[in-house]
């Protein structure tokens, strides 16, 4: 049985469930420790920008990042990109779905 998708804003498809744990981990995060949720959203942005070592510690204990390696996925990336807009000098979360 083939698992369900959803079309991101970013265009991606993603497994739905993927989607919602991912935004729940995503509002935790930004609600816990916005330092690294802003990291994770900027290296999503641009793969230069270095995640500092503290919240890269963080985000493989949540799992977004690889806790071995430390990359990135890119479904989770595709869920960032589509749920993380800036609010003047914040960032914040919206629903990441394409209507």
């Amino acid at each position: 049985m083939p698992l369900e998708t959803v079309k991101l804003k970013n265009g991606a498809e993603e497994e739905k469930t993927l989607v919602a744990a991912c935004m729940l981990n995503l509002q935790g995060l930004l609600k816990q420790d916005p330092i690294s949720f802003y990291d994770l959203a900027m290296h999503c942005r641009d793969r230069s920008y270095e995640i500092n070592e503290r919240s890269q510690k963080e985000l493989r204990g949540r799992g977004l990042l690889s806790p071995t390696t430390g990359v990135l996925h890119e479904s989770v990336k595709n869920i960032i990109l589509s749920a993380v807009v800036e609010d003047g000098l914040d960032m914040k979360l919206v629903p990441p779905l394409f209507s």
